[in-house]
């Protein structure tokens, strides 16, 4: 599932995004390295009660 992350017409200012919980170390890699597009590349997790969870602002 891709995922736009940061689009011009957004009109939210906070997300949440929710990955399977063995992709904690690429998610963690990308966001130390300012990757953020690329976390759209990443397995999203359709269940928020598990996983790890990221709030954008």
């Amino acid at each position: 599932m891709k995922t736009t992350l940061f689009s011009k017409n957004r009109n939210e200012k906070n997300y949440e995004l929710f990955f399977e919980s063995d992709e904690l170390h690429r998610v963690q890699y990308l966001l130390e390295t300012k990757q953020f597009g690329e976390l759209s590349e990443l397995q999203s997790s359709e269940d928020e009660d598990t996983g790890i969870k990221l709030k954008l602002s």
